[in-house]
């Protein structure tokens, strides 16, 4: 992993966790940013789930494995029985209440009892290194899982239609390119992306992954960052090094839009409620009001940041920031939250223990 991540609680506590690559976990309520992270020995934190059913409860994938908190994120213990020790990179909800964990080397694991107990779910699943997990927001059987070696083996895409009981692998074919990012079209659960991080492309199915086809983006938007898929709008954009690109045909032709700045655009995020986009790059934050065509910066204090992540709640649109730190802007200028640079602690190496 190479971003850091946020999830929003959403409920009582009104909370939002900002999970770092090295500086440990964050969580913000009102104003401040504070560290929340004991009880976590690594901090390479790759991934941060919230329970929406209780709001106080979390779970975070750290570079030894699963951690879970039940006060909030005040303090955190392993829930980690029945891991293997490989990192874990990355870390999902489904719509029944199943968490799946990707590992680098130990496959994919499911816990029915909330990070209590993990049980392998690798039946037609014959890879160990799951980078990438997607769950349908709309159906709770139906899971992707993308794989992500570090040496030149093939990579897949596999999908399980039975709650991650059972694995198949689908046609799709990157060669030896990684699958870094899985993306379930909200609005339209037959829509799936799977995209490489610095490709020229990614991989795009109509029917759920019966079949896939390459969509090759537009040379002048560079390389790609991040897919977001909009059926409602008949459009799909690609964060590029060069700005955002923009199809309304399903990836047959490309505009290129460029954010102020001409800025890397390294992570989207659509506003359900208002079907506003947002892009977050180098140079801050930006919005689209005309679906995509035109970009304007939102908010300032940004400039010299470079924001790789999005999350946008009851409590405002929050920016996390390369190198560990968060920003947030608020309904209110004085619920603002600067963005601060964060030095990541040093973590001696050491061999993990068995399990």
């Amino acid at each position: 992993m190479s971003e850091p991540t946020l999830a929003l609680a959403v409920g009582q506590t009104g909370a939002m966790y900002a999970g770092t690559l090295g500086a440990g976990i964050y969580s913000r309520r009102g104003a401040a940013w504070t560290w929340s992270s004991a009880g976590i020995d690594l901090s390479r934190v790759s991934a941060i789930v919230a329970d929406p059913s209780t709001p106080d409860t979390l779970f975070a994938t750290a570079y030894d494995g699963v951690h879970a908190s039940s006060d909030a994120g005040a303090t955190w213990a392993r829930a980690d029985t029945g891991l293997p020790v490989y990192p874990a990179a990355a870390l999902v909800r489904t719509a029944a209440g199943s968490l799946f964990v990707g590992t680098l080397g130990g496959g994919l694991l499911e816990s029915s009892d909330g990070g209590a107990s993990w049980s392998a779910r690798t039946q037609g699943l014959n890879d160990a290194f799951v980078s990438a997990v997607a769950a349908d927001p709309g159906n709770a059987s139906v899971l992707y899982a993308g794989t992500g070696h570090t040496d030149a083996s093939a990579q897949h895409v596999f999908k399980s239609v039975d709650g991650g009981n059972s694995w198949t692998q689908t046609i799709l074919a990157p060669g030896s390119t990684a699958i870094d990012g899985l993306v379930v079209d909200p609005s339209n659960s037959q829509g799936v992306a799977a995209f490489s991080l610095g490709a020229s492309s990614y991989f795009q199915s109509p029917d759920a992954g019966s079949t896939w086809s390459s969509v090759a983006v537009n040379a002048a938007c560079g390389t790609v960052n991040a897919v977001l898929l909009e059926t409602a709008e008949s459009t799909t954009y690609v964060g590029g090094t060069a700005g955002v690109c923009r199809s309304t045909d399903g990836g047959k032709t490309w505009t290129v839009a460029a954010v102020p700045g001409s800025a890397s655009v390294r992570t989207l995020l659509l506003d359900p409620a208002s079907s506003i986009p947002y892009a977050g790059g180098d140079g801050g934050v930006y919005e689209s009001s005309d679906g995509g065509q035109t970009w304007q910066t939102v908010g300032t204090g940004l400039e010299s940041a470079s924001v790789v992540s999005l999350a946008l709640g009851p409590l405002g649109l929050f920016a996390g920031i390369s190198g560990g730190s968060v920003a947030a802007l608020a309904p209110q200028v004085q619920d603002r939250v600067s963005p601060r640079r964060v030095t990541p602690p040093t973590v001696p190496p050491r061999e993990l223990p068995p399990r």
